[in-house]
This record gives structure tokens, sequence and C-alpha cells, in this order.
């Protein structure tokens, strides 16, 4: 039975050719950086228009809750450098 934190082999397999992908575009950088960007950019969104929308919607959720609990620690601390 899957478990929704499983990590597969095909998971683990799918997570090399990913690593593979973006670390061969990273090498780009190096050579011309804004046409290393706009073709990470645009593999990024081939990739993630392949993944389901509900997959998606769950991870923009997360993300979204992630990043105010973030940003509301870092003004925190923020705030607490500046008293001191």
């Amino acid at each position: 039975m899957y478990k929704a934190n499983e990590i597969t082999k095909s998971d683990e397999r799918k997570a090399d050719h990913i690593t593979t992908i973006f670390d061969k575009i990273n090498e780009l950088f190096e050579i011309d950086s804004e046409f290393a960007s706009n073709f990470k950019t645009n593999k990024t969104l081939e990739l993630l228009l392949r993944v389901s929308e509900r997959t998606l919607e769950h991870e923009a959720r997360f993300i979204d809750v992630t990043i105010k609990k973030y940003k509301e620690a870092l003004i925190k601390k923020q705030q607490k450098q500046i008293q001191s």
C-alpha cells in the first residue's frame, strides 16, 4: 500500500532526472545567464504542467503558509535587532 510520504524507487529516479536537468541548465549560467534563467523558468513550467492540478493546489497552499510564517519570523527577528 502506498503512503503519502513514502518515497518510491520511481520517485528517486525522477528526482535524479530532475537534478540532472537543472544541473545541466545551471552550467549555462556561466556562459549566458539570461538565456539560462529563461530556459530554467520555461523548463520548470513545462515540468510542473505535467503534475496534477490537485497536487499543485496542495503545494501552492503549503508554500503560501510556509512563506507567510517565514516572513513573520523574519520581521520579528528584524524588530528584535532594531530594539537591541
